[in-house]
């Protein structure tokens, strides 16, 4: 038992100290030579590896999702998908590759219908990151107060009628771009949404493991986070249904 125990410590040991001598980037680099070899599982590792260590980015993010959709893990694949999406909405490859997991998704829930202008501010908020809102707010207030300012020194009735009027516009876009990117970040930021990681789960009437059986949800499908008690939590799919289940049994994104 005591040379088990040894071999155990041993072989954890060896690769804490394999990661502790390696830096992030050739961390980085050996999981993506694992991934070309098909070495899904060490890519998988050494992406997780960096994420615990606390690097952040949407490529290590979108790396690892692959490493698991290839690894027929369609659950996390998805979860990872989303959250390379949070940090990079607008990029192409993210996009098209989390739509193309959720085809792999067993779950085809049709959503509530949306207020129109609610789904439109939704859409755009989500299609930029809110550092580029940010930016094109800067940009507006600049040209906001610069118009103003010609307004006030300006002396010709023409030019003070146009001044004005297109520097109030220039700062309600302003204010527009602002409010996307305030909401953008609350996207971001937000933990209320997960995806559920087991192959099938049922979801439950109440927090405890013996109350009635609602409905069956199957990994990759995402959920809403309503309520939490103890370790269970209430929660809500695209179609309005609502349910408990237990914290394990899936991932904030």
């Amino acid at each position: 038992m005591r040379r088990i125990c040894l071999i155990l410590f041993i072989i954890l040991f060896s690769k804490t100290l394999l990661f502790a001598q390696s830096d992030p980037t050739q961390i980085f680099k050996q999981a993506n030579e694992f991934y070309a070899q098909k070495d899904y599982v060490k890519a998988i590792e050494n992406y997780n590896h960096l994420i615990n260590q606390g690097i952040i980015s949407a490529n290590i993010y979108f790396n690892l999702a692959n490493s698991y959709y290839r690894n027929n893990n369609i659950g996390k694949a998805i979860l990872y998908y989303n959250r390379a999406k949070r940090l990079d909405p607008n990029d192409y490859d993210i996009n098209s590759n989390l739509q193309i997991a959720k085809l792999k998704t067993i779950d085809k829930i049709q959503p509530l219908p949306k207020f129109f202008l609610t789904e439109w501010v939704e859409d755009i908020s989500k299609s930029q990151s809110p550092e580029t809102f940010g930016v094109v707010s800067i940009i507006f207030s600049f040209l906001g107060f610069g118009l103003l300012t010609l307004y006030i020194y300006s002396r010709k009735a023409k030019w003070k009628r146009i001044s004005f009027f297109s520097g109030i516009v220039s700062l309600l876009i302003m204010i527009a771009f602002l409010l996307l990117a305030f909401k953008g970040n609350s996207y971001r930021l937000s933990d209320n949404e997960g995806i559920v990681i087991p192959a099938s789960i049922y979801i439950k009437s109440s927090p405890d493991k013996s109350s009635t059986d609602l409905f069956i949800l199957h990994e990759g499908t995402e959920i809403e986070v309503l309520d939490k008690v103890s370790n269970w939590s209430r929660i809500r799919i695209a179609n309005g249904n609502q349910g408990w289940i237990e914290d394990m049994d899936f991932e904030k994104i």
